[in-house]
């Protein structure tokens, strides 16, 4: 999924992380805003922050800024770096998690890699960068949230007897990402959204059971139209 793909969500997620060339990726950002109809200058609700290293007392102006009552309906912040420590990465945990219910964060960055788990489990990947493919996308996941419980099982079954088989969770970890980029796109509810985003959060742990975690997400969605 990429940025311009969220033009046609229905509502925004409340924080994504946009992989890409970090300055790139807030330009597009701001594009996206305007096509959803967000004024894009001179407008308060809209804050840019751009840094080589992100650091805790960045995160606590950034949070700061965040709690502050909104002018219009929404607050949108764009947050570009290049580095972001952890204790910056922590500090944002609370802020993305508790920050008013129309507030959206776009944390651009250049890739996954220096992302705390716990905050990407928090916020929805995208591509910055159109002309390129997600290395984790995976259309083994299109369809799963239109079909039936056995259907599902069935599928995951076959799915983790092939990582068993390579001893690679990776595809496991790409078929989740590609459930929450098609439940995004679905317009699912936030509930079922933050269940795939944990998901792929516990998948991430060494002692994570793939075959829990994906049944579970099989007999606890439910069935989109």
């Amino acid at each position: 999924m990429h940025v311009a793909d969220l033009t046609k969500a229905e509502h925004l997620h409340h924080a994504y992380i946009v992989v890409g060339d970090p300055r790139a990726g807030s330009g597009q950002v701001v594009a996206l805003l305007e096509k959803r109809g967000v004024a894009t200058k001179g407008n308060p609700d809209l804050l840019k922050f751009d840094y080589s290293e992100m650091g805790v007392d960045d995160a606590r102006t950034l949070a700061s800024y965040a709690f502050l009552k909104s002018v219009g309906a929404g607050k949108y912040f764009i947050i570009t770096f290049d580095r972001a420590n952890d204790a910056a990465q922590n500090a944002l945990l609370k802020v993305v998690e508790e920050a008013p219910g129309n507030t959206h964060f776009f944390f651009c960055t250049e890739t996954l890699g220096g992302i705390l788990s716990t905050l990407q489990s928090r916020c929805i990947a995208v591509r910055g960068d159109a002309s390129k493919t997600d290395p984790e996308a995976s259309p083994l996941g299109a369809g799963f949230l239109k079909a039936g419980y056995a259907e599902r099982l069935s599928q995951v079954e076959k799915l983790v007897a092939a990582s068993q088989k390579t001893q690679d969770r990776g595809p496991v970890r790409a078929f989740v990402r590609s459930l929450i980029a098609e439940a995004h796109m679905a317009h699912t509810t936030p509930a079922a959204l933050r269940t795939l985003l944990q998901a792929e959060r516990h998948l991430r742990l060494s002692g994570a059971s793939p075959k829990l975690i994906l049944s579970h997400l099989a007999v606890t969605l439910d069935p989109i139209p």
